[in-house]
């Protein structure tokens, strides 16, 4: 099978650490600018891929139908099927990507109306999501709790955009907002009640349902999300072991070096030392 590698005039790529989430699962990210009347292709992905035009125009082709994409055009690249990419020789699109895995990944895109014969979408509402990978700095750790939320995001988002009459799912609502909340203020100290307090419900009804949705408990969930800040910040060298775990929202050095060394195998101090 031929393919074309020399397409590429500029591009970045960003492996996950394998949560080992079980519904959906974030492999890697990342973004690519095409040269003009570049292609890629016929070639196989052994994961689900979901691409987004930032800008510019290219063809996707895909089971003999070639779909003509430009600017906030998403398209889907299933597991072991037959695909060829071709930018634009005027207008060559960048595009922001995010590839995944998980049991739940077949049934969750085809609700968001990926079926069998549906590949592509015009998806402006979730520009902002693919267009964060391009500002990541080359060689920083992703979170692979973060980019687990955007997937959802998307998920949520496509939900709202194509079943806007039938889409009542208050659950994803309350699971988003609150991962997006933690995000916000893992540097602060916030509580699981707090949490559940600012979105109006019930505390054991919301790690119930956040559980369930993200495959973690939100505690767990912000203890990972601030862990993998600090040790970002850490291995960055620029800071000592008490500014970042104040940074990240622990008083108590001790506390979180007990912590840190639980999750990563290493004292904070060793990490700093890398």
């Amino acid at each position: 099978m031929a393919v074309c590698s020399n397409d590429i005039q500029n591009m970045c790529s960003f492996l996950v650490k394998n949560m080992h989430f079980n519904d959906l699962n974030p492999i890697k990210c990342g973004w690519h600018q095409r040269k003009p009347g570049g292609f890629w292709g016929p070639s196989v992905h052994p994961c689900y891929n979901l691409h987004y035009v930032l800008s510019g125009r290219g063809e996707y082709t895909v089971k003999g139908k070639t779909y003509k994409l430009e600017k906030n055009c998403l398209f889907m690249i299933k597991p072991d099927m037959i695909i060829k990419q071709q930018a634009d020789e005027d207008n060559p699109w960048l595009y922001a990507w995010i590839a995944f895995e998980g049991s739940a990944a077949e049934e969750l895109f085809a609700s968001c109306g990926f079926t069998d014969d549906v590949y592509t979408m015009y998806c402006p509402e979730i520009y902002g999501v693919f267009d964060e990978f391009r500002h990541i700095p080359v060689g920083k750790e992703v979170s692979a709790v973060s980019l687990n939320a955007k997937l959802y995001t998307i998920i949520e988002r496509l939900l709202m955009q194509n079943q806007p009459q039938t889409y009542e799912t208050p659950v994803s609502q309350y699971c988003i907002k609150a991962a997006d909340y933690i995000q916000a203020n893992y540097q602060t100290h916030i509580t699981i009640d707090g949490i559940a307090k600012n979105l109006g419900i019930d505390r054991r009804y919301f790690s119930r349902i956040f559980t369930k949705y993200f495959g973690v408990s939100p505690q767990k969930y912000l203890v990972d999300y601030r862990l993998e800040k600090a040790k970002y910040l850490l291995t960055s060298g620029e800071y000592s072991v008490s500014e970042v775990a104040l940074s990240v929202g622990y008083d108590d050095i001790f506390a979180f070096s007990k912590i840190f060394k639980k999750k990563y195998g290493f004292s904070p101090s060793k990490c700093n030392n890398r």
